[in-house]
C-alpha cells in the first residue's frame, strides 16, 4: 500500500500539470502515451511535449512521487 506524507504531498505539488503529465507519458511508453496524446488538443501537446524534452532535469525523487500521486487518483475512482 502507498501512503504519501505531507512531505510528498509537498513535492508532487511542486510540479505543474504539464509536468505532471510528461512524467507519466514517458513511463507509459512511446506508444501507449502516444495513443493517450492523440485525444489531446494541440496546445496540451505542445505544453506536454516541452516538459518531456526538459524531463532530465526532474529529480528522480519528483518523478516517483508524481507517479505515485497518479497511482492513488487512479485507484480512488
Amino acid at each position: 500500500m502507498i501512503t504519501n506524507t505531507q512531505s510528498e504531498k509537498d513535492k508532487a505539488t511542486r510540479l505543474t500539470g504539464a509536468q505532471k503529465a510528461a512524467v507519466l507519458m514517458v513511463s507509459l511508453g512511446e506508444h501507449t502515451g502516444a495513443e493517450i496524446l492523440k485525444h489531446l488538443d494541440e496546445d496540451e501537446v505542445a505544453s506536454i511535449g516541452k516538459e518531456v524534452a526538459r524531463l532530465s532535469s526532474l529529480s528522480s525523487e519528483d518523478a516517483e512521487t508524481t507517479l505515485e500521486e497518479f497511482y492513488t487518483m487512479s485507484m480512488a475512482q
